[in-house]
């Protein structure tokens, strides 16, 4: 985990990007406050603006429905970062980049601290699924080995740009590390931990908090009836996931400006065609013999959540193909999300099937299937790639990572030292233009974030197109008793 967040989370973090982005996580920390305020009439003045300013008012329409729609959706990164704000610092630049940084920052050690503590309750003996996901976190992190899976066998997740990843800094990277003791709860039944789970989920990034909770949904419903499990389980599920919708309904003010949409008139067959190799069909044949002949409840459950999951990201793939959804990228961030845990589960039902076939053979002879099985998706293995890849990576490993860990190391020292510089930066990168800099202060040839200017603007003051401008703006303006 401190491999990850030293090499990817500070080596990636843009230094003078993305300055909207980060501030509209800023004021998620404010979202209640807006809507007592009448968050809509806030919105509609900002659309109205749009329409009538903006260089591209289409674009800029539907870039604020979505922000209004999302604006809640990072609540505990945005108050940690709004903790970390002195509203009255001289140097207000360097508050404000270190605050979002730090916050980011915090977020992730959180959910680090909760795999900890999930590792304490369920002992060392099962923590074997987790040390396998960190693995191969680790394994699929450009900045570290730069494994593509997908290349290896056409049952793990397609590649996903890294982006997508949980190494990302972005929240949907801490919320991604969650699904280890999401799933942990899932296949141990522990209530306790797995509501725990989905609500801390919720205040890091509640849009991908109750995409996961209808997942839990599916399988604890499953579950039930395979097992025979307490029907209160499916009724404590039911309840978090329709929590959760509900909150995210009323944060959402604007259906054409919403993450994702289904519009079942764009449906087109046409020119959707459905790969499916003899390799992935003898694969998924492996686990359900494996489900129906091996005694381990575990196991099975585990087996559950791998078919869950790929019939769900398969869903939004078919769904995307026929034109019936309109999303942003959320099968990229999806399959990002879920893929080190799709490969971690396989590879624990593949250990389970190696040391334990003698007993689940004897426990039934047809489950001598189950090896023919394996064998025809290990033959479609991508041999050549796995077997240049052994021969040159060892060396290049050692060159690469072993030999320049002192130079990656001082990269990240610089990069963290530079932080708070971020805001400046941005500055310098895109407001060149004398005429956009009303709302800046002038020192000594260095433009710092005036913030009694900013407070004291009239909304109509605004240019439209600077939404970093309009976050900060509406941010302060919801903190004036400052």
């Amino acid at each position: 985990m401190i491999l990850n967040y030293s090499q990817s989370f500070i080596g990636n973090y843009d230094i003078g990007s993305n300055a909207d982005d980060k501030t509209i996580i800023l004021l998620s920390s404010q979202s209640f406050q807006l809507g007592s305020n009448n968050k809509k009439e806030i919105f509609d003045k900002i659309l109205s603006k749009c329409e009538l300013e903006a260089l591209t008012p289409d674009s800029c329409t539907k870039r604020y429905s979505y922000r209004a729609n999302t604006i809640s959706n990072y609540i505990l990164p945005g108050a940690l970062i709004s903790s970390g704000i002195d509203i009255k610092s001289i140097n207000f630049n360097e508050s404000l980049s270190t605050a979002i940084f730090t916050g980011l920052s915090l977020s992730a050690a959180l959910v680090f601290l909760y795999i900890l503590f999930t590792i304490y309750k369920f002992k060392t003996n099962l923590s074997i699924f987790i040390l396998t996901s960190l693995v191969f976190i680790s394994l699929a992190n450009p900045d570290l080995f730069r494994i593509d899976f997908s290349i290896f066998s056409s049952v793990f997740i397609p590649s996903v740009g890294f982006g997508y990843l949980p190494n990302i800094y972005a929240p949907r990277g801490a919320v991604s590390y969650l699904l280890i003791p999401i799933v942990l709860s899932l296949v141990y039944k522990n209530n306790k931990l797995l509501t725990v789970s989905l609500l801390f989920a919720g205040l890091i990034h509640f849009g991908y908090a109750v995409i996961y909770t209808f997942i839990v949904l599916i399988v604890t419903t499953i579950n039930f009836y395979t097992f025979k499990e307490e029907k209160k389980d499916v009724y404590m599920i039911i309840g978090i996931f329709f929590f959760l919708l509900l909150i995210l309904i009323s944060q959402s003010i604007y259906s054409s400006g919403s993450a994702l949409s289904i519009s079942l008139k764009n449906l087109n067959f046409s020119d959707l065609r459905i790969k499916l190799s003899y390799s992935t069909i003898a694969f998924y044949m492996a686990l359900l013999l494996t489900f129906f002949f091996s005694l381990n409840k575990p196991i099975k459950k585990y087996i559950i959540i791998i078919f869950v999951i790929n019939i769900f990201l398969e869903t939004i793939l078919l769904f995307e193909l026929v034109g019936a959804l309109n999303s942003d990228s959320l099968l990229q961030r999806m399959r990002g999300s879920f893929a080190y845990l799709n490969i971690s589960m396989v590879v624990i039902v593949i250990i389970h099937i190696i040391g334990n076939f003698k007993r689940i053979y004897l426990n039934n002879k047809l489950s001598i299937l189950i090896l023919p099985a394996l064998l025809l998706w290990v033959n479609e293995f991508n041999t050549a790639y796995m077997s240049e890849e052994l021969t040159k990576y060892t060396p290049r490993l050692y060159k690469s990572h072993i030999e320049s860990t002192p130079s990656h190391l001082s990269k990240m020292y610089k990069k963290a030292t530079i932080v708070n510089t971020d805001m400046s930066s941005y500055i310098n990168k895109n407001h060149a233009n004398e005429s956009e800099l009303y709302w800046l202060s002038n020192i000594d040839g260095i433009y710092y974030i005036d913030v009694d200017k900013i407070s004291r603007l009239n909304f109509e003051d605004l240019d439209i197109d600077n939404e970093f401008l309009v976050f900060l703006y509406l941010y302060i303006k919801s903190r004036s008793n400052y």
